[in-house]
């Protein structure tokens, strides 16, 4: 498995360059990217020559759809697996309309793998609220669209009441990345809004190492959508990880970075 970093947790930070500069010093040489990197000029040059990549995406359903723009994408950044970070919570709550987000989902995937490409899923809390059936949006998604891949975000599922650990042991078929966001307790600090660096909030990182073995997981990608301090939460939660991945079951290639 490798580990990367979520852009979206310093964007608020202009320009990125210390950013880069802090993750490469402590030997993290991917990034995952978001609608706001893409029309950054240079940035695409600023990861080259640092040595960096950006193997994930995250890109608007819409956007995904623009076969030039995917172009653009793998010819300036190297993206390899488009992620769609979301849509309206009323589509994924009706049965019908969340079907039919899946079929275009599939057909997606299609197109993408023809070009080599992956496509993946990345949850929210809306795909984890039980529709009036008793399913919920991500299983139907998985299952009108096999070819899907979840990228997980671990704080989700915390969020939602459900064990992370449990929920990979049950759709690891699917779930080939992880979004390593760790969630704050009731002493949490209030500044982060409910977020907590990876390792110091309530998820149980040794039972999700060990239920790691249920997946397909290739890629760590960490994030948090408050961080009170961007570089010191990098800092620690790349501490944090360096102990939990040596331990964490996993491919032979766990430990690389």
């Amino acid at each position: 498995m490798r580990l990367s970093f979520q852009l979206y947790t310093a964007r608020d930070i202009e320009p990125l360059d210390p950013i880069l500069e802090l993750l490469g010093r402590h030997g993290v040489s991917r990034v995952e990217g978001w609608s706001g990197n893409y029309d950054t000029p240079g940035f695409g040059t600023a990861l080259r020559s640092r040595g960096m990549t950006m193997p994930s995406a995250h890109v608007p359903l819409g956007l995904l759809k623009d076969r030039a723009f995917r172009r653009y994408l793998v010819e300036e950044f190297g993206v390899a697996r488009l992620i769609v970070p979301g849509v309206p919570a009323e589509i994924l709550a009706h049965r019908p309309s969340c079907l039919e987000l899946a079929r275009e989902l599939a057909d997606l995937s299609g197109d993408l793998s023809a070009e080599g490409l992956r496509l993946g899923w990345h949850n929210g809390g809306a795909e984890l609220a039980p529709m009036r059936t008793g399913e919920t949006p991500i299983e139907l998604l998985l299952a009108a669209a096999p070819e899907l891949e979840w990228e997980c975000d671990l704080g989700w599922l915390a969020s939602a009441g459900l064990d992370p650990a449990v929920v990979l042991q049950r759709h690891g078929t699917s779930i080939t990345a992880l979004h390593m966001r760790d969630v704050a307790g009731p002493d949490g600090d209030p500044a982060q809004k409910g977020g907590a660096y990876i390792g110091s909030g309530v998820l149980d990182w040794t039972a999700i190492g060990q239920a790691l073995s249920f997946t397909r997981v290739d890629l760590l990608v960490m994030e948090h959508d408050h961080a009170a301090d961007v570089p010191d939460f990098l800092i620690r939660s790349i501490n944090y990880l360096d102990g939990w991945m040596k331990h964490a079951v996993a491919a032979p290639s766990h430990q690389q970075r």
